[in-house]
């Protein structure tokens, strides 16, 4: 074959998708989602903006009856469809409760969607950090209190492993101070289909702007998004859904997809149709595999946690992260990550009993150290044979955290450092567009240097330093900890030295 008649990425993509069980984004399923009315005949829908079809970014007819539909299932008082992802819906809602060189009330960790943001608007964070033993709604609370001159107040609920924040309090303060309330509730968008069985939704407590990345959670394209404004945030006019839509043409494609949108209906009319009972039956599915976990795997979730979302602690079994993804690999099942402590995987709301029974088979061959899957001639994952010597002893396969052990499971303080902030050098709209000079460093070199772009551990894609912050000596080893365990890096570069870029 001829080296330019190939499709490196068309062939792995297919590849991807042959014979294997989905724990991870998309909640399509690599299209099993979706019927086959609808999956063979979804490139027919790639159209533009024509007089049958309407436009996406003026929206009016059909595609203005989609959305008011999405509004009433959701719980919005106005709702738009979004095809470049919850990164525009998000720069959107930034710049719609924000006007340029305002206050923004956040956690430290937020994904870097809002980083970017904060320096397009040149936002001035005021960071939410907790105080021992105090939870984010109550210190998110004492910061709108303290700060009544901001714009905004930004939470991220749920978060990726699944963990809810109450947002009651934070949204009565919010109005009481006259602040909008803006809810990245990109892991959520399936909560209003069974109020009862799951979380409350932003919308439901009284958010004023709401985005939902569709794709993570519903049958629907990547990167298909919802962008809500709240009922009364609607009524009250503290939010103009002329200005959010103005503000949408400046952040998304002037050829937003068709493809795209006509998901967000689906994914919208399947939830209503089929929401309920398939969030049931998940539901059932999870209980019987949770029943009979290994001992030395223990599920992390608390009572006001996605009940559907599964992050496990592999720290018990003594397996490396590199054995732990080894296995996962030969037992066909994609998690959505695996870090050096925790396995996050993502079950699609019409996740059936055969993918989940793929996903016991796996958990139970982490209990076992020194095993691993094998596959037999009809292709069925089996726990079996030993790994060899070069197997477990390779760089693939055994790894050593920044402090030089071969057990690689204390992760705690590298979490707790996206909680807090670095001291500012220099503001982060400067840093990331200034005219200002930077220059590569060792990475043991950057200590007490201020970074020049952002750092960022990926996934979920929550900057450890931003812009402008000084990088510390704790935030190195830290990255050095990642790095040895194979934990991809944004803005480390030359993984084999590592290297990052500073201010000068």
């Amino acid at each position: 074959m001829n080296e330019l008649s190939r499709m490196p990425l068309v062939e792995s993509l297919f590849a991807a998708a042959e014979g294997r069980f989905s724990f991870h984004m998309p909640a399509n399923r690599q299209g099993k989602s979706f019927p086959p009315w609808l999956r063979d005949k979804l490139w027919t829908l790639d159209n533009t903006e024509i007089e049958l079809t309407g436009d996406i970014n003026h929206p009016e007819g059909a595609v203005l009856a989609a959305m008011d539909l999405a509004a009433k299932t959701f719980g919005a008082g106005h709702t738009r469809f979004v095809t470049t992802g919850t990164t525009t819906s998000l720069l959107t809602a930034l710049a719609t409760a924000c006007p340029r060189g305002s206050k923004l009330i956040l956690p430290r960790r937020v994904h870097q969607t809002i980083m970017h943001g904060a320096a397009l608007l040149e936002l001035e964070p005021v960071w939410e950090e907790p105080d021992t033993g105090e939870r984010i709604e109550q210190a998110l609370v004492r910061e709108i209190t303290q700060h009544p001159e901001a714009e905004a107040v930004f939470i991220t609920t749920p978060v990726y492993d699944g963990t809810t924040i109450p947002l009651d309090k934070i949204i009565q303060c919010a109005r009481d101070q006259g602040t909008l309330v803006i809810v990245d509730e990109a892991h959520g968008s399936h909560f209003a289909v069974a109020p009862d069985l799951l979380p409350p939704t932003a919308l439901s407590q009284g958010a004023d702007l709401v985005a939902m990345s569709a794709h993570k959670t519903l049958p629907a394209l990547t990167p298909g998004s919802y962008l809500h404004i709240g009922n009364d945030a609607i009524t009250s006019g503290r939010v103009s859904a002329e200005r959010l839509g103005q503000m949408l043409k400046v952040f998304q494609t002037t050829s937003p997809s068709f493809v795209i949108a006509a998901s967000l209906d689906y994914a919208r009319s399947w939830l209503e149709i089929e929401g309920r009972r398939a969030v049931e039956s998940l539901l059932g599915l999870i209980s019987e595999l949770n029943k009979d976990l290994p001992l030395t795997l223990k599920r992390l979730h608390q009572p006001s946690s996605d009940p559907l979302r599964l992050t496990y602690d592999y720290s018990g079994t003594g397996r490396t992260r590199a054995e732990v993804r080894q296995i996962f690999a030969e037992g066909k099942v994609d998690p959505e990550v695996i870090d050096l402590s925790q396995i996050i995987l993502i079950p699609a709301l019409d996740t059936t009993g055969e993918e989940m029974k793929a996903l016991a088979e796996v958990l139970h061959a982490l209990d076992t150290r020194g095993r691993s899957f094998v596959t037999d001639a009809a292709g069925k994952a089996n726990v079996g044979g030993l790994y060899s010597d070069a197997e477990i002893k390779s760089g693939k396969n055994i790894t050593t955290d920044g402090r030089g052990s071969s057990n690689n499971q204390d992760i705690g303080w590298v979490h707790s450092l996206l909680d807090r902030s670095a001291p500012a050098a220099v503001p982060v709209g400067e840093a990331l567009f200034g005219d200002i000079c930077k220059r590569e460093v060792p990475l043991r070199e950057a200590v007490g240097r201020a970074a020049a772009e952002a750092i960022v551990p990926y996934p979920p894609g929550v900057a450890l330093v931003w812009p402008g912050e000084t990088i510390t000596l704790e935030r190195i080893e830290a990255i050095e900890q990642l790095l040895a365990a194979d934990i991809t890096v944004y803005g480390v570069h030359k993984p084999d030295m590592p290297s990052v870029n500073v201010i000068e």
